[in-house]
């Protein structure tokens, strides 16, 4: 934003705050972002309004919501390298981009950074998931622009903010944005983990994992959140039952006339490894779903050489061309470049006692629940993603519990999921695009989820029988009633 005023040191910047009487300063988001310059015009009459989205750059943000009353503010802070590579500050008061107006900025950006291969993956992944939107979905209005244009002074929610952010985070945004931009991986938030997440990631690229758990707990989510982590390549195989142990190497496919080699998942693990130099996580989703006769094929490339390598035959053949004959191709791998995340639902269908001994012997098997704050985070990216209200992944969290809990007391047959509640928010999002209707607060959102919530629930419980039994459709409606109401 060419509108924007930059200060050469925190303490010029810092000294634009000043306390505000009523109003109080929440954080809500620190990290990559996309700023976008000259992406203001005027509208004739000397007002700076939206222009064009070009020329995106990547810059360090702090996200602070301004809590006034029963409105909301969202000031960005922002650090900057200039041409001659110092770091540059600055603030403004909420607009469109933060709110969600402008979320393929983010891809934009992720998109010219990968081309460039100077930043890390877990960077590009997320500016891809553009997590800085919807964190004020509710956000009130401010003339920040055309105050700062008459008066060169900021408003009073960017003054407040500046007032409550500590100089030395304001600091750390310069190195921060210096480390980003040479290849070091961007920091994933933290919060509390529950004891199987400390153990998953305890365990990562020493030993393999088997996570083994309810439906929907947030096993696949958990494995791609740490492949982010470790700034890793992402190669997820979906098991089935039908499949075979050739599926994961390298193989030729017949299609329209001609055959392809299809690179298996061992292939491009190492085509990663070897060539790219990046860690690899390789997910196996629904492990147990593939025949336990077949699940030996992973003992030979997971056990452990000497030098502390994998051994992974790739499918490839290497052929001799005088001889005419070929060789498997076989590629070392250091230990920990590659990690194997197995999945599984646990239940007496699932099978996790059928599995080979020899198999079961490779993985570190984690019993993965379903966890509250889990659940939330997952269902607020979810809500972020279709730019729905973040406080309703409060109330999902509320329903999923309640649920749980009635499943725990033999009131209900069958538990709520993660998976449940991100299909609902899915479904009513893409169904209000397709009808053209626009809902932009939390009770307009509420009279359509109610419904698909309900019709899932059917599904979900009761499919065999047809619909659910007055006693049960009496006791999801009351949950879902209590659960998803507005307070304010």
């Amino acid at each position: 934003m060419s509108s924007l005023k930059w200060f050469d040191t925190v303490a010029e910047l810092k000294a634009q705050g000043a306390d505000q009487t009523g109003m109080n300063v929440f954080p809500v988001y620190a990290g990559p972002f996309p700023l976008v310059l000259d992406a203001m015009t005027d509208d004739g009459a000397g007002n700076p309004i939206a222009g064009p989205r070009q020329n995106i750059e990547l810059v360090n943000a702090k996200i602070y919501k301004v809590q006034i009353g029963s409105d909301s503010y969202d000031t960005i802070t922002l650090c900057r390298m200039d041409d001659a590579g110092k770091p540059q500050w600055t603030i403004y008061c909420g607009d469109k981009q933060v709110q969600g107006s402008f979320r393929g900025d983010g891809k934009t950006l992720a998109n010219a950074l990968r081309t460039e291969g100077k930043v890390s993956t877990g960077l590009t992944n997320q500016l891809e998931a553009s997590e800085w939107v919807n964190q004020v979905p509710d956000a009130a209005r401010c003339a920040f622009f055309s105050m700062l244009k008459r008066t060169g002074k900021f408003c009073s929610h960017s003054q407040a903010a500046l007032a409550n952010i500590p100089a030395p985070e304001l600091e750390e945004m310069a190195p921060q944005l210096q480390d980003w931009k040479s290849g070091v991986a961007v920091a994933a938030p933290v919060g509390p983990m529950s004891p199987e997440e400390a153990a998953f990631y305890d365990a990562a690229f020493i030993q393999h994992v088997l996570l083994a758990g309810e439906r929907g707990a947030g096993k696949t989510y958990l494995a791609r959140a740490a492949a982010d982590r470790y700034d890793a390549e992402y190669i997820e195989m979906q098991m089935h039952p039908s499949m075979e142990s050739w599926e994961f190497f390298s193989h030729d496919r017949a299609q329209g006339g001609k055959v392809y080699t299809v690179k298996g998942p061992f292939a491009r693990a190492a085509e990663a490894i070897l060539k790219r130099k990046k860690k690899v996580v390789l997910v196996m989703d629904e492990f147990l779903n593939m025949n336990p006769v077949y699940a030996t094929v992973v003992n030979s490339p997971l056990s452990l050489t000497s030098k502390d390598t994998y051994v992974l035959h790739t499918g490839n053949l290497i052929v001799d061309g005088e001889s005419g004959t070929a060789i498997r191709e076989e590629v070392e791998v250091p230990a920990d470049m590659f990690w194997v995340v197995t999945t599984s639902n646990i239940g007496a269908r699932y099978g996790l006692d059928k599995l080979a001994p020899s198999v079961r012997a490779r993985f570190q098997i984690i019993l993965m629940n379903t966890n509250p704050e889990r659940t939330k985070t997952i269902v607020e990216q979810t809500l972020s993603k279709y730019d729905m209200p973040r406080e309703i992944g409060d109330m999902f969290k509320k329903f999923l519990e309640a649920c749980n809990q009635a499943v725990a007391e033999n009131n209900l047959d069958e538990e709520a999921t993660t998976r449940l509640a991100c299909n609902v928010i899915r479904a009513v999002a893409l169904k209000a695009k397709r009808d053209g209707k626009k809902h932009s607060t939390v009770k307009q959102w509420l009279t359509v989820i109610k419904p698909q919530l309900l019709a899932e629930i059917a599904q979900v419980v009761n499919f065999e029988l047809g619909p659910l039994d007055p006693g049960q459709e009496a006791t999801y409606n009351a949950l879902v009633d209590t659960s998803f109401k507005v307070t304010r």
